[in-house]
C-alpha cells in the first residue's frame, strides 16, 4: 500500500472504530478460544491465508508474500478496530507483511515475526498503541514508510542484522520508545524517521549508514547522546534538512560524538540542532559538510580531532552565543584546521590550537565576533587568508615561531586588536593582513619576514611605532596607508621592492604632529613609492649602507624639509619619471653626499617651491652629480658643489627656473646633455678649464644669462642640433661670451642657435673652432680679437664656425676693420676666416699667399674692391666658395689680378654673384678650373694673359646674364687663347680678340650661346677642338685664310648657323668622327657654305654630319675635296658655269648627294617623280612632303631635285572628285607624272559612349588630359556643348594643343586632323565652372581596298595588317658551337629578318635576312649568350612584330680528335685541333665503344697521353672543349675514338761475346715475346732473326769483321696490333 490521503483523517476514523468496539464489549467466556473468521490473505491468492480465534488470536501462515492492503480494505478490517485482536502469529513460510496489514490494531499486544519474512511494508504496524516491544528478525532487509509510526506504546525495538532500509516515518511519533539500536546491517535511513520520539535518548547512527532523510531525528527532544559513526553519508539534497532539529532541548544538552572510522560529516547534519551542546569530531574526518552546524545556539564545547578536514563552506556558523561562550579545543591529533570551520560562529569566545596544527585555513575564525583569546600552536606554519578576519572582540595574538605566512586579510577588521606578537619564522604577511585594526599601538614585524603584501597594515589608525625587519624584500602598495596616528618609523629592510606606483605609507601620520623615519645600516635599497604622498612625514635618515632610492619614494612629501643623501647611495629612481622627492614643496634644504650615483628623471620636481627656496650641497666626496636629479626643481635658489665632482650628469638641473647663480668646480670634466637646460633665471655662468665635454642643449633655455665665461681648454665636439645655449640669454639685454686665455679649441656647435649671444672675445690662444659653433647666432654684433695673422691661422670647422658670418663688426684690439690688408708674414688664410664679415669693403691679398681656405671671403657682401697679388695660390674645390656672394650689397666688386699672379686657382670666385669686373695680368700663365663660375653680375673682362694654360674647364662657366651681357677684351699682350676658358657661358655676347691671337683653344667658347658673331683676326692659325662648340645663337662666321687646323667638334651644334664664310686656304684633313659643323644650322631654314677663291683644298670630313646645308657656293676654281668634307647635305651646289675646271667628273667627286646647278649639255632620257602621301579625301591639298622629281640623262647620271629647292614646277589637278589622279611635275622643261587617289569621304558619327568628359564643375589645382581615339579616322569634327566653360582667362583648354578660355568652346564644332583627340584642362586654386562636355564627334575616313597589307587602289598599308610573329626555338651545331635558330613558316611571309642583341633588355641589330627557316649566328663568340628575336616580312615590306626572346649560348666547337700512340712508351696518344675560346679540355676514356665513360684527365694541351693504359688493350675516347666564359658553354663530345696501348719499344744495349753481337733489352710490361731483326745498313733491309722470351740475343753467325744493325720488337701477350714498335737502331762490329 503506497501513501495515500491524509494520516489525520486515517487517525480519526481509527478512533472511531476504537470507540464503537470499546462499546460494544461484553462478558467473555472462559471457553475455548473457537475460529471466528479466516480468508486468503495472500498477494497470489491462497498462497497465504489467516484465521482469527476467538481468543483474538490472528494467524497468517501459507507461503510467499502477503497481499498490500489500504488502511481500510485489509480482510480483517472489521475486528481490528473492535480490538479483538490482541495477539498476531505469522507463521513460518510468508516472506513479507503487506501495506497497512496490522494498521491501527490498537489491541495489539504482541506479534511474532518469523524469520522468513524479509520485508515490512508501509504503515505495516501503524498505530498499533499497544505494541510495547517487537523484535524484527534478522532476515527483514527494509522496514517500510511508516511501518511503526504511531505506536505509543512502543518502548523497545530490536532491529535484526539483515535491516538495510529504515523507510521515511519508520518509527515517527513512537514516544515511549527510549532506545533503538540500529544494526550495522543498516545502510538507509529514510525522512523523520525517528522523528518525534521524545523519549528516545540515544542514538548510535552505524558505519554503514550512507544516507540520512531529512527531519529523520527531528523533535527528539529526549536525545542527550549521538554516537555518529556512518562512514561517509551523503549530503542532503535540501537546503533545510533539518534531521536533528530540536533534538536534546528537553535534556540537559545533547552530546554528539564522531566516532573514528567517520570519514565524513554531511552537509546541513546538525543544522538548527539548538539542543546540541556538546561535539566531538573524531580524528579521521576528513570533510565537513556547509552548515554542518549552523545554528547550534545552545554548542558551549567542541572537540575537535580531525586530523586534517577540509570544508568548503562555513561549518559552525551562529553556532553558540556569546552570553554562555564557545569554547574549541583542537587536541594534538589535528594537524590542519579546515577553511571556513568556524566562519560567522558569533558564540565562539576562546580557541587553543594544539601544537600539532600547522596550518589554519581560509576563514577558518573569520567573523567570530565573541571570540576574545586565541592561543596557537607551535605546530602552526600557515594561517590563512581571512582566518581571524572580523574578530572584533579579539584582543591580542601571539604567533608562534614556527608560522612562516600569514594570510590575506588574516587579521583584518580585528578592531580589539591592541597587541600582536609576529613570531621569528614569519617569512610573509599577506594582503590587508592586519588593515583595519584600529586598535593596534605597536608592531614589531621581525626579520624573518621578506614580504609585506598590499594594504597589510592599512587603516591601523592607532599605530604609532612600527619596526619593520631587514629581511623584507617586497612591500605591496598601500601596505601602511592610513596609519594616521603613526610617530615613528624604524625600516631595516635591507633591499624591498615594491613592484607598484601606489605609497606604501599613504596618509601615514596624519593625526599626529609629524613622523620620523629611520633607516637603519642594514638597509641597502629605499623601494619606490615607499613614502609616497606621507604629508606628514617630518624627518627622514638614511643608515649608512643605503644605495638606491626608488622611484617616488618620498614624493609629495610636503612635510618633508631636510633631507641627506648618504655618500653609499649610487642609484635614485630606476626608470623614467621617478620623481624620488618631486613635490617635497617645503623641502629647504639637501645635503648630497652620494659619491657616484645614477639618476634617471626629475628626482627633485618641484620640490622647495614652497620654502622659500632649496638649497643644495654637494659634498666634497661626491664625484659625479647625476643626471636628472633636480629637473624640474622649479623651487632650487642655491647649489653648492664641491671641488670633488667631475661630472654633471643630463637633465641635472634642467628646468630649475629659480636658480640664479651656480659655480661649477674646477674639477668638473663633462657637462651632460641638458644639464641647466631652462635655467630662465640663471644670470651667469663660468665654465672651467677642466671642462672636457658639454653635452645637447646644455644651457638650453636659459634665458637670463646675461654673461658665460668659457675656460675649457680643449673640450670635446659636440654635434648637430647640440644646441648647448639655444636660446639664451633671449631674456637679456644681450649676452657676452668671454673665452679664457686656456681656451685652444671651441668645440663644434658650442653655440648653435644662440639667438641671444650679442658679443664674442675670443683671444689668441684659440687655435681651432669647430662645425657649426655659432649656427644660427643671427644677433651677434661685435667680434673682437688681437691680431689677423693669428686669426688667419684658426682653423674653422665650416662657416658657421666663424661668428663673423652673422655680423659686419670685426674688431681687431677694439679697433674696426673695413679695408683689410692681410699681413706680408700670413702664407695661408684659413677657411672661413672673414665669411661673413659684411663690414669690409677690400681686401689686399699679399705675393706670399701660397692657401686660401674654403669661404675664406664668403658673404662679405660689403666688398668693392679685392686686390689680388699672391703668386701661386693652391687650387681649391668647387665647393670653396672662397668669395660667394661677396661685393652682393654694393655697386659691383672689382677683381684686379696684379702682374705678380702667375696661377689664378681653381674656384677662386666661383658663384661671386657680386663680382662685375675682372683684370687679369699679363703674367698669369693658369686659369683654375671654374675660377669664376656663376658670376652671375660679371659685365666685364679685360684679359691680358699672354700665353696662360687652362687645367680643365669652366673659368668662366654660367658667368654674367643674358639680359645684361658680358664682353671680353683680349690685349694685344695675348698670343693664346686658353682651353675651356668662357666654357657654357652663356651670358658672353661680345668678344674682342687681339691681333696677336695664333690659337683659340680647347672649348674656348663652347656652349657660348649667347654670342651671334665673331672676327677671326688673320693671325689665327689654330681653331681647337670644341672651340665653338654649341654656340647656338652664333648666325655667321668666317674662317681666315691663315687657319691650317680646325679641331673635332669646333663648330659642333652651332644651330643659328645661316652662313659659313671659309677661306682656309689649305687646312689639314680631318677625320671622320671631327664633326666639326655636325648638327650646325638645323635651327635656321638653311645654311649656305661659302668657299672663298682662297681655298685650294676643303679638308676632308669638314662638313661630314652636316644635315642643314641648303646651298654651296664655289667663288674660285674647284678646291679639291677631302674625303666628304661636303658631308652628305641634299645641297644645291652653285658653281661657275663658264669655268672649264668644273667638268662633271670633277662635280662628280664632289658626291652624288648635290643638287648641282649650272647648264647641263646632256639631254634628260627619263624623268619620274615620287611622294609621301597617295591617299586623299576631295578638296584636300597636295601635300608635298616628300615630293621630289628624279632625273636620268641619257650618259646615265641621275639628279634628284626636290620640291623645297624650288625648282620643280608643279601641274593643276582636280582633287574635288574621287578616283586616281595624274599630277605633271616639270623641271627645266622635263615633265614627269604624279599619280594619287582621291579616295570618297566617308562619315559616321560615332557612339556617344565614351566622349571624354570633366566634372561639373571641375576640381581647382587641376592639371589633366583626356585622350580620345577613333581607329581609322582620317579627321575628326567634335562639337562641344553649350554649357562647356572655364574661369576666363584664368583656366584653360587645350584641344590638341590649341587653347581656349571661358566660353570659346560653348556649342563650337573642332575640325581635328588624325584620328586621336586630345583635351587637356588645366585650373588654378581660385574658382572653378561647369568644365567640358561634347555633344558630337564626326569621324571622317576613308574606304581602303586592302590586299596583303597594302590598298590597291592608293598603296597606303593597312595598319590593322599583321603578320604572326615567328614562333622561335635555339640550339646550337654540334660540330662548330655557333647558336642555330629556327622557326616554323609564316603565312604570306616571304623572308625573315634576325635581329641579335647582347643582353636580354639591351639594343637589337640586324643580323641578316634570310627566306630559309632557319638561320646560324657564325659571328657569335664562344661562352657567350646571345638574345634574338625573328620577324616575318611580306612582299610588300610589311613586317610583323618581334617574336618572343630566345637566348642561346655559343658552344665550344666540337674537337676534331685524332689517335695514336708514343712510340717510346707504347701509351695512346690523343690529339686535337685547338679550339676557339677554350681554356681548357676534358678528356674521357671506357673500356668499350658504348660503355661508360669516366674523365681521365683535363689539360690545356692539345694532345693527351694516356699513361694510365695497359699495354694490349683498346680504349675509346672522346674530348670536350671547356669554355673561358660559362662551362654552360662547353662543346659536345668529339666523336669517339678507339686507340690501342702498344707495348713500350725495349730500350736495347750491344755488345759482343766471344766476338759475336750480344744483344740486351730491358723487361716490357704486357710482353710475351720479343722479335730480333737485323740488317747490315742502317737503312738497308730487315730480317726477323730471331723471337725469344728472354731480355738477351747473342748472335752467332755473325761474320768476324762485318758491321751489323740490330732492332727489337716486344710481341704483345694480348694481340699483335699491340706490338711495340721497334727499338731504336745499334750497331756492332763482329770479331
Amino acid at each position: 500500500m503506497k501513501r495515500k490521503g491524509n494520516l489525520g483523517g486515517i487517525f480519526a476514523m481509527a478512533l472511531i472504530l476504537v470507540l464503537t468496539l470499546v462499546l460494544s464489549v461484553g462478558s467473555v467466556s472462559a471457553a475455548e478460544p473457537t475460529i471466528v473468521d479466516s480468508g486468503n490473505c495472500g498477494k497470489n491468492g491462497s498462497n497465504v491465508t489467516w484465521t482469527l480465534d476467538s481468543a483474538g488470536l490472528l494467524t497468517i501462515s501459507g507461503t510467499g508474500e502477503m497481499a498490500d492492503y489500504e488502511y481500510n480494505s485489509t480482510p480483517w478490517y472489521d475486528y481490528k478496530y473492535k480490538s479483538e485482536i490482541k495477539d498476531a502469529v505469522i507463521t513460518d513460510g510468508v516472506t513479507s507483511i503487506g501495506d497497512a496489514a496490522f494498521y491501527y490494531c490498537k489491541g495489539l499486544i504482541s506479534v511474532t515475526i518469523p524469520d522468513s519474512v524479509t520485508s515490512l511494508g508501509e504503515l505495516a504496524f501503524s498505530g498499533c498503541s499497544s505494541l510495547t516491544s517487537v523484535t524484527i528478525g534478522s532476515s527483514v532487509t527494509s522496514i517500510g514508510w511508516g511501518a511503526f509510526s504511531g505506536c505509543t506504546g512502543l518502548t523497545s525495538v530490536t532491529i535484526g542484522s539483515g535491516v538495510t532500509s529504515i523507510g521515511g516515518r519508520a518509527f515517527s511519533g513512537c514516544t515511549g520508545l527510549t532506545s533503538v539500536t540500529i544494526p550495522d546491517s543498516v545502510i538507509s535511513i529514510g525522512g523523520g524517521a525517528f522523528s518525534g520520539c521524545t523519549s528516545l535518548t540515544s542514538v548510535e547512527i552505524p558505519s554503514g549508514v550512507t544516507s540520512i532523510g531529512e527531519y529523520a531525528f527531528c523533535g527528539c527532544t529526549g536525545l542527550k547522546e549521538v554516537i555518529y559513526n556512518a562512514k561517509a553519508a551523503a549530503d542532503s539534497t535540501s537546503d533545510n534538512p533539518n534531521i536533528f532539529e530540536n533534538a536534546g532541548t528537553a535534556a540537559d544538552g545533547l552530546k554528539v560524538i564522531f566516532g573514528e572510522n567517520v570519514e565524513k560529516i554531511p552537509a546541513y547534519l546538525f543544522y538548527k540542532c539548538t539542543g546540541l551542546t556538546s561535539v566531538t569530531i573524531g580524528s579521521n574526518v576528513t570533510s565537513i559538510g556547509d552548515y554542518a552546524f549552523l545554528d547550534c545556539k545552545g554548542l558551549v564545547e567542541i572537540n575537535y580531532n580531525a586530523r586534517a578536514a577540509e570544508c568548503s563552506g562555513s561549518v559552525f556558523g551562529n553556532a553558540g552565543t556569546a552570553a554562555v561562550g564557545l569554547k574549541v579545543t583542537f587536541t594534538e591529533s589535528v594537524e590542519k584546521i579546515p577553511s571556513y570551520l568556524f566562519r560567522g560562529c558569533t558564540g565562539l569566545t576562546s580557541v587553543t590550537i594544539g601544537d600539532s596544527v600547522t596550518s589554519i585555513g581560509y576563514e577558518a575564525f573569520s567573523g567570530c565576533t565573541g571570540l576574545s583569546s586565541v592561543t596557537i600552536g607551535s605546530g602552526v606554519t600557515s594561517i590563512g587568508r581571512e582566518t581571524f578576519s572580523g574578530c572584533t572582540n579579539l584582543a591580542g595574538v601571539a604567533i608562534p615561531d614556527s608560522v612562516t605566512s600569514i594570510g590575506d586579510e588574516a587579521f583584518s577588521g580585528c578592531t580589539g586588536l591592541t597587541s600582536v606578537t609576529i613570531g621569528s619564522g614569519v617569512t610573509s604577511i599577506g594582503w590587508g593582513a592586519f588593515s583595519g585594526c584600529t586598535g593596534l599601538t605597536n608592531a614589531e614585524i621581525p626579520n624573518s619576514v621578506t614580504s609585506i603584501e598590499e594594504s597589510a597594515f592599512s587603516g591601523c589608525t592607532g599605530l604609532t611605532k612600527l619596526t619593520i625587519g631587514s629581511g623584507v624584500t617586497s612591500v605591496g602598495s598601500g601596505a601602511f596607508s592610513g596609519l594616521t596616528g603613526l610617530t615613528e618609523i624604524c625600516y631595516n629592510a635591507k633591499a624591498a621592492n615594491t613592484n607598484h606606483s601606489a605609497s606604501v605609507f599613504g596618509y601615514a601620520g596624519t593625526a599626529t604632529g609629524g613622523l620620523k623615519v629611520v633607516f637603519g645600516d642594514s638597509v641597502e635599497e629605499i623601494p619606490e613609492y615607499l613614502f609616497s604622498g606621507c604629508a606628514s612625514l617630518t624627518s627622514v635618515t638614511m643608515g649608512s649602507n643605503v644605495t638606491s632610492i626608488g622611484n617616488f619614494a618620498f614624493s609629495d612629501c610636503t612635510g618633508l624639509t631636510s633631507i641627506e643623501i648618504p655618500e653609499s647611495v649610487t642609484q635614485i629612481g630606476s626608470s623614467l619619471f621617478n620623481d624620488v622627492f618631486a613635490g617635497c614643496t617645503n623641502l629647504a634644504e639637501v645635503r648630497y653626499n652620494a659619491k657616484a650615483a645614477s639618476c634617471i628623471s626629475d628626482a627633485f620636481e618641484k620640490a622647495g617651491t614652497a620654502a622659500g627656496g632649496l638649497k643644495v650641497t654637494f659634498g666634497e666626496n661626491v664625484e659625479k652629480i647625476p643626471g636628472y636629479l633636480f629637473r624640474g626643481c622649479t623651487g632650487l635658489i642655491g647649489v653648492t658643489i664641491g671641488s670633488g665632482v667631475t661630472s654633471i650628469g643630463d637633465y641635472a638641473f634642467s628646468g630649475c627656473t629659480g636658480l640664479t647663480g651656480v659655480t661649477i668646480g674646477s674639477g668638473v670634466t663633462s657637462i651632460g646633455d641638458y644639464a641647466f637646460s631652462d635655467c630662465t633665471g640663471l644670470t651667469s655662468v663660468t665654465i672651467p678649464d677642466s671642462v672636457t665635454s658639454i653635452g645637447y642643449e646644455a644651457f638650453y633655455g636659459c634665458t637670463g644669462l646675461k654673461e658665460v665665461i668659457y675656460n675649457a681648454k680643449a673640450a670635446a665636439d659636440l654635434t648637430y642640433n647640440s644646441r648647448v645655449f639655444e636660446n639664451a640669454g633671449t631674456a637679456a639685454d644681450g649676452m657676452t661670451v668671454v673665452f679664457g686665455e686656456s681656451v685652444e679649441k671651441i668645440p663644434a656647435y658650442l653655440f648653435d642657435f644662440c639667438k641671444g649671444l650679442t658679443n664674442i672675445v675670443i683671444p689668441d690662444s684659440v687655435t681651432r673652432i669647430g662645425d657649426d659653433a655659432f649656427f644660427a647666432c643671427h644677433n651677434i654684433e661685435k667680434v673682437h680679437i688681437t691680431d689677423i695673422a693669428v686669426w688667419c691661422g684658426i682653423v674653422f670647422g665650416n662657416y658657421t664656425s666663424n661668428p663673423l658670418h652673422y655680423t659686419k663688426n670685426l674688431y681687431v684690439n677694439d679697433v674696426l676693420v673695413t679695408n683689410l690688408t692681410i699681413p706680408s708674414s700670413v702664407t695661408s688664410i684659413g677657411d672661413y676666416a672673414f665669411a661673413g664679415c659684411k663690414g669690409l669693403t677690400s681686401v689686399t691679398i699679399p705675393d706670399n699667399v701660397t692657401s686660401i681656405g674654403d669661404y675664406a671671403f664668403n658673404g662679405c657682401t660689403g666688398l668693392k674692391e679685392v686686390i689680388y697679388n699672391a703668386r701661386a695660390v693652391a687650387d681649391l674645390t668647387y665647393d670653396s666658395s672662397v668669395f660667394e656672394n661677396a661685393g652682393t650689397a654694393t655697386d659691383g666688386l672689382k677683381a684686379i689680378f696684379g702682374e705678380s699672379v702667375e696661377k689664378i686657382p681653381v674656384a677662386l670666385f666661383y658663384d661671386c654673384k657680386g663680382l662685375t669686373s675682372v683684370i687679369i695680368g699679363n703674367n698669369v700663365t693658369s686659369i683654375g678650373e671654374k675660377a669664376f663660375y656663376n658670376c652671375k653680375g660679371l659685365v666685364e673682362i679685360s684679359y691680358n694673359a699672354r700665353a696662360a694654360e687652362y687645367s680643365d674647364y669652366f673659368a668662366f662657366n654660367n658667368a654674367g646674364t643674358a639680359a645684361r651681357g658680358l664682353k671680353v677684351i683680349f690685349g694685344e699682350s695675348v698670343e693664346k687663347i686658353p682651353d675651356g676658358l668662357f666654357y657654357d657661358c652663356t651670358a658672353l655676347t661680345g668678344v674682342t680678340i687681339g691681333s696677336n691671337v695664333t690659337s683659340i683653344g680647347y672649348e674656348a667658347f663652347s656652349g657660348c650661346t649667347g654670342l651671334t658673331g665673331i672676327v677671326l683676326p688673320g693671325s689665327v692659325t689654330s681653331i681647337e677642338n670644341y672651340a665653338f662648340y654649341n654656340c647656338t645663337g652664333l648666325t655667321s662666321v668666317t674662317i681666315p685664310d691663315s687657319v691650317t687646323s680646325i679641331g673635332y667638334y669646333a663648330f659642333y651644334n652651332c644651330t643659328g648657323l645661316k652662313e659659313i664664310i671659309y677661306n682656309a686656304k689649305a687646312a689639314a684633313d680631318l677625320t671622320y668622327d671631327s664633326e666639326v659643323f655636325e648638327n650646325a644650322g638645323t635651327a635656321a631654314d638653311g645654311m649656305k657654305v661659302v668657299f672663298g677663291e682662297s681655298v685650294k683644298k676643303i679638308p676632308a670630313y669638314l662638313l661630314c654630319g652636316v644635315g642643314n646645308i641648303r646651298f654651296f657656293v664655289f667663288t674660285g676654281n674647284p678646291p679639291a675635296v677631302g674625303a666628304q668634307a661636303l658631308g652628305y647635305s641634299n645641297a644645291y651646289a652653285f658653281y661657275t658655269m663658264h669655268n672649264s675646271e668644273w667638268t662633271e667628273a670633277v662635280r662628280e667627286d664632289f658626291g652624288s648627294y648635290l643638287t648641282w646647278i649650272g647648264y647641263c649639255t646632256e639631254p634628260v632620257s627619263s624623268a619620274a617623280c615620287r611622294i609621301d602621301q597617295t591617299a586623299y579625301l576631295p578638296n584636300d591639298t597636295l601635300n608635298t612632303q616628300g615630293l621630289c622629281m628624279t632625273l636620268t640623262h641619257k650618259d646615265g647620271c641621275t639628279m634628284t631635285i626636290p620640291y623645297d629647292s624650288g625648282l620643280l614646277e608643279l601641274g593643276s589637278c582636280d582633287m574635288s572628285t574621287p578616283g586616281a589622279k595624274t599630277i605633271d611635275v616639270t623641271y627645266r622643261g622635263t615633265t614627269a607624272q604624279l599619280k594619287i587617289y582621291v579616295h570618297e569621304r566617308k562619315t559616321q558619327t560615332l557612339d556617344k559612349k565614351g566622349y571624354p568628359e570633366s566634372s561639373h564643375n571641375y576640381e581647382n589645382n587641376l592639371d589633366k588630359t583626356y585622350t580620345y581615339k577613333a581607329a581609322g579616322a582620317v579627321s575628326l569634327d567634335v562639337t562641344f556643348s553649350a554649357q562647356t566653360e572655364v574661369e576666363t582667362n584664368i583656366d584653360y583648354l587645350y584641344v590638341n594643343g590649341a587653347q581656349y578660355t571661358g566660353t570659346e568652346l560653348a556649342g563650337k564644332t573642332i575640325s581635328i586632323q588624325g584620328d586621336t583627340l586630345t583635351i587637356r584642362l588645366v585650373s588654378d586654386k581660385s574658382d572653378s565652372a561647369y568644365g567640358f562636355s561634347i555633344d558630337r564627334i564626326v569621324k571622317t575616313y576613308m574606304e581602303h581596298q586592302y590586299k596583303n597589307g597594302v590598298c590597291t587602289l592608293c598603296g597606303a598599308k593597312d595598319p590593322n595588317y599583321k603578320l604572326t610573329a615567328p614562333s622561335v626555338k635555339t640550339d646550337y651545331l654540334i660540330s662548330t658551337g655557333k647558336p642555330y635558330i629556327k622557326w616554323a613558316a609564316v603565312a604570306g611571309a616571304s623572308k625573315y629578318e634576325v635581329y641579335r642583341s647582347g643582353s636580354k633588355d639591351g639594343t637589337y641589330t640586324l643580323l641578316g635576312t634570310t627566306a630559309n627557316l632557319n638561320y646560324t649566328d657564325s659571328k657569335a663568340n664562344a661562352g657567350y649568350i646571345y638574345y634574338y628575336k625573328v620577324k616575318a616580312v611580306n612582299a610588300n615590306s610589311i613586317k610583323s612584330d618581334y617574336s618572343a626572346t630566345v637566348a642561346a649560348t655559343c658552344h665550344c666547337a666540337r674537337p676534331v680528335v685524332k689517335p695514336d700512340y708514343l712510340i717510346s712508351t707504347g701509351k695512346p696518344y690523343i690529339k686535337w685541333t685547338a679550339v676557339a675560346g677554350a681554356s681548357q679540355y676534358e678528356v674521357y676514356r671506357s673500356g668499350s665503344k658504348d660503355g661508360t665513360y669516366t674523365l681521365l684527365g683535363t689539360t690545356t694541351a692539345t694532345n693527351y697521353i694516356d699513361n694510365k693504359a695497359n699495354a694490349g688493350y683498346t680504349y675509346y675516347y672522346k674530348v670536350k672543349a671547356v669554355s673561358k666564359v660559362s662551362s654552360g658553354a662547353n662543346s659536345y663530345y668529339s666523336v669517339v675514338i678507339g686507340a690501342t696501348c702498344h707495348c713500350a719499344r725495349p730500350s736495347v744495349k750491344i755488345t759482343t761475346s766471344n766476338g759475336s753481337p750480344r744483344l740486351t733489352w730491358n723487361a716490357v710490361t704486357g710482353a710475351a715475346k720479343y722479335e730480333v731483326y737485323r740488317a747490315t745498313s742502317k737503312n738497308g733491309s730487315y730480317t726477323k732473326m730471331f723471337t725469344t722470351s728472354n731480355l738477351s740475343y747473342t748472335n752467332t753467325s755473325a761474320k768476324a769483321g762485318t758491321t751489323y744493325y740490330y732492332k727489337v720488337k716486344a710481341v704483345s701477350k694480348v694481340k699483335s696490333t699491340a706490338n711495340s714498335a721497334f727499338s731504336t737502331v745499334v750497331s756492332i762490329r763482329a770479331r
